[in-house]
């Protein structure tokens, strides 16, 4: 394990019309510029991001760009981190391939033969997540990969959480050996690999939100705020299971 790897998060891009499930003024629609302006700064600053044909980035301890959901915006990210030499992985929800403001068919080819990474963000996007049963969980996990792997003609064995939300049973699932993911990553804010008990590697990110001007953008990708970030996230992780607790203890007094 590497704590010198950093994964990053990234949803849709507000420049583009075709910005997937996200609504204008949503904390996850950001600015492209912005985000482009943090990165190259960061590269200034001596940041080495994980490169097209390049090493295991947790291995080497690069900082990994990753993008969720699969908006068609996604696409301005590929083009321009493919000029740089730099890959991220692009996280599908399949069933929303070609749908309005989705990536097509042929763009997520294009995406793939650019150098950049193909993982499955489950096949609808349910949730929570976490509340999903077994059989509920693996169908979105295998259906997705299939639809991935005849699109692209390769293996795809990299999976991102839909919503961000996971707890220790859902990873514990994920990990089986029947669904051979290598890699699951989180919304957890953790530097590094955090879990690697079979041969599936979780790993953390920190989620880029719209609020964040390019000085704290560069921070981030510099490794700085992660602890303060992940107390933030386990504390209100943890004010949502009290909240789902208490109301499902008061459905069931009800009746």
């Amino acid at each position: 394990m590497n704590p010198g790897h950093r994964a990053i998060l990234v949803h849709d891009f507000k420049e583009s019309n075709r910005r997937g499930m996200l609504d204008r003024g949503s904390r996850y629609l950001l600015s492209f510029e912005v985000f482009k302006r943090g990165l190259e700064t960061s590269i200034d600053q001596g940041v080495v991001f994980d490169e097209i044909g390049g090493p295991d980035p947790t291995f080497s301890g690069r900082v990994e760009i990753t993008s969720d959901d699969g908006g068609g915006s996604a696409l301005l990210l590929a083009e321009y981190l493919s000029t740089q030499g730099l890959r991220a992985t692009f996280f599908i929800v399949t069933n929303w391939i070609g749908m309005k403001n989705f990536l097509t068919v042929e763009e997520i080819r294009a995406i793939h033969s650019m150098g950049h990474v193909v993982g499955s963000h489950s096949h609808t996007h349910s949730g929570p997540f976490c509340d999903l049963s077994e059989v509920e969980l693996r169908r979105e996990v295998v259906e997705s990969r299939a639809v991935l792997e005849e699109l692209l003609g390769v293996k795809v064995n990299t999976f991102s959480v839909p919503g961000g939300e996971i707890l220790p049973a859902t990873i514990k699932r994920l990990e089986s050996s029947e669904l051979g993911l290598s890699r699951i990553y989180t919304s957890t804010p953790r530097q590094g690999v955090y879990r690697s008990r079979t041969t599936t590697k979780v790993i953390g990110r920190y989620c880029v939100e719209a609020a964040m001007n390019h000085k704290k953008i560069t921070r981030i990708f510099g490794g700085h705020g992660w602890a303060r970030n992940r107390m933030r996230y386990l504390a209100g992780r943890t004010r949502r299971e009290i909240w789902k607790f208490a109301s499902t203890g008061s459905s069931r007094n009800a009746t």
